[in-house]
């Protein structure tokens, strides 16, 4: 069964539209969100990288 986890940088980047990896982590999310990715995670230590 195929598995997503995402870092810190697929997080911000797909939030953030003027990222220049924006449409390339907005896939990555939106792939997770559509079920193309039956299991999406992020780990506590991205999650605080993120929120930091």
């Amino acid at each position: 069964m195929p598995a997503a986890v995402v870092d810190t940088g697929v997080l911000i980047g797909a939030a953030d539209a003027s990222d220049h990896n924006h449409d390339a982590a907005l896939e990555i999310v939106n792939a997770i969100d559509r079920g193309d990715f039956p299991t999406g995670g992020v780990t506590n230590y991205v999650v605080l990288e993120a929120l930091n």
